[in-house]
């Protein structure tokens, strides 16, 4: 390849950043909902869990779910719950501060995709096919889309741990204290976003491991994870002070009271009916490709960047996998977080493979673009083709939920006083819009329903409820919406409670609830 076609590849990485900055805009432009002439803007329910604490935290009452209250870890991101922190600092109207938190997405959605590049640099030098082959799946994974830019931390913890594998894959050429250092900062960093990062952490660190080894380096290793492990304490120290416990609630509401082997079943149920068809041409393809080059060309590099995924898988079965999996279809939020690295392995496999076979000299150049833009649309399509689709023609998943619920959230603002109690099950942007003092139903910022009983199969984050003292002790005002076997408890309590026509349960004699305004259409 000479230098005239080398410069026009660079170029086109500008250009794959511009229309995936197109195709964001698009995305966010299509999650627009109008509510009584005025326009909102939602993040998906579990991302407005988490602006609910942000906003208080930034308020100044601490990481509370009711102000007032002992503070509760009901969420497990707590990095990205700071820099929703910092957002709301910036007094936003509670209508149009999502956009933000999108925005702020798209930007690093960009910086992955520049991190990717230069993954795909360092193990496969001067091979410009590669890095934009690499850079345009990764742009198009709807996964990877749908979960940043509807408000949830997989596209941060992403960047974080693409920063820190591309500074182990710069030790790995040249052990520096530099990179050494800059490794051990991104690390830390995506552990403060999510606790479970610690698993493609420990890929990294293993890798950096064996090559402190080789140089005879290993006081250097031992220093930097002294330090890394030093300032762990102290965030779990600051944790435990300021929550009374660094474990945070929804572990005790998903893993305690269930059996591995239940996990181990709805994790691979999830992945064999859901997942599998998003990775199965990645990962069939390239394992072709190594047949064909003989799998000792499996470099520390190309161990990294399979650890860094498969790692992932695993821990997604480990837990039972995710919510809303058949609402969202393909990869959970845990699997996207790796698919970026199976792509770059996906990627430098394939070209490995074609350089053995010289189709570089074979076909002209022109014919070399034909053929890879081919390509590109053949793995975006069997990779997220289906998800592409439904999104054109549906938009994006769960909005139509989020727009009730942020319709129920205003209703119950707009027809009730401060002193007003609701209970929800989607605890999101119902509590957020209607800013009143909320019982969650599903025990993520209650610990005694985490801490309870399941009360029916295992299903993750979902399966605890208990309405006898969610409902029956502790007495809301009102129940936001009916889920699950909510209707048939509730009913039982005719005497205490009545339904509206809008699927609200009000509590009788009220003085808290302007029932007539309550009992009207959500959404206008």
């Amino acid at each position: 390849m000479d230098l005239k076609q080398s410069n026009f590849l660079q170029k086109w990485f500008l250009w794959v950043c511009l229309v995936s900055i197109c195709i964001y805009m698009i995305f966010i432009v299509r999650t627009i909902f109008s509510i009584n002439g005025k326009i909102y803007f939602t993040l998906v329910d579990d991302a407005m869990i988490s602006m609910r604490y942000a906003k208080h935290f930034s308020q100044g009452f601490g990481f509370v779910w009711n102000i007032g209250e002992k503070p509760i870890q009901g969420f497990t991101n707590m990095g990205w719950t700071l820099v929703m922190s910092l957002i709301h600092l910036l007094k936003f109207p509670p209508s149009k501060i999502s956009l933000v938190v999108m925005l702020l997405n798209v930007g690093v959605m960009v910086g992955l995709l520049y991190v990717i590049k230069e993954i795909v640099s360092i193990c496969s030098p001067n091979n410009h096919f590669a890095q934009l082959l690499a850079t345009i799946c990764v742009a198009g994974n709807f996964p990877l889309i749908f979960w940043s830019l509807r408000g949830m931390e997989v596209g941060l913890i992403t960047l974080c741990i693409g920063f820190a594998t591309l500074s182990s894959m710069k030790i790995v050429n040249k052990f520096t204290t530099k990179y050494l250092i800059l490794y051990g900062l991104c690390a830390f960093c995506a552990f403060v976003i999510r606790f479970d990062s610690v698993c493609q952490i420990g890929i990294l660190s293993l890798s950096i491991g064996i090559i402190s080894l080789k140089n005879r380096k290993i006081s250097h290793f031992l220093y930097l994870h002294v330090g890394l492990i030093l300032l762990i304490a102290i965030y779990i120290f600051a944790l435990s002070k300021h929550f009374g416990s660094f474990i945070p609630n929804t572990y005790f509401l998903k893993v305690t009271g269930v059996t591995i082997s239940e996990k181990l079943i709805s994790g691979l149920n999830f992945f064999f009916r859901i997942t599998l068809s998003d990775i199965s041409f990645l990962m069939l393809a390239s394992f072709g490709c190594l047949i064909i080059l003989g799998f000792s060309r499996i470099s520390l590099k190309l161990g990294i960047l399979g650890g860094l995924f498969l790692v992932q898988c695993f821990y997604s079965i480990y837990v039972g996998g995710d919510f809303a999996e058949d609402n969202v279809g393909g990869t959970n939020r845990f699997i996207t977080q790796g698919i970026p690295f199976l792509i770059v392995f996906f990627t430098i496999i394939l070209s490995k493979t074609v350089e053995k076979f010289d189709f570089y000299k074979i076909l002209s150049f022109k014919r070399q673009v034909i053929c890879f833009f081919y390509l590109c649309a053949m793995t975006l399509f069997l990779t997220n083709g289906q998800e592409w689709l439904l999104w054109s023609r549906f938009n994006a998943p769960l909005l139509s939920f989020d727009k009730d619920r942020v319709a129920r959230g205003l209703k119950v603002k707009n027809s009730t006083s401060k002193e007003c109690r609701l209970a929800t099950h989607a605890a999101g942007q119902i509590p957020y819009f209607s800013e009143r003092y909320t019982i969650d139903l599903l025990g993520k910022n209650d610990v005694i329903v985490a801490k309870g009983k399941p009360a029916t199969t295992f299903y993750p984050g979902h399966n605890k409820w208990d309405y006898n003292y969610s409902i029956g002790k502790l007495m809301p005002d009102i129940i936001t919406e009916q889920w699950g076997y909510s209707d048939q408890w509730i009913e039982k309590q005719q005497s205490l409670y009545e339904r509206l026509g809008n699927g609200m349960w009000v509590k009788r004699g009220s003085p808290y609830v302007n029932v007539q305004q309550l009992n009207t259409p959500l959404l206008k």
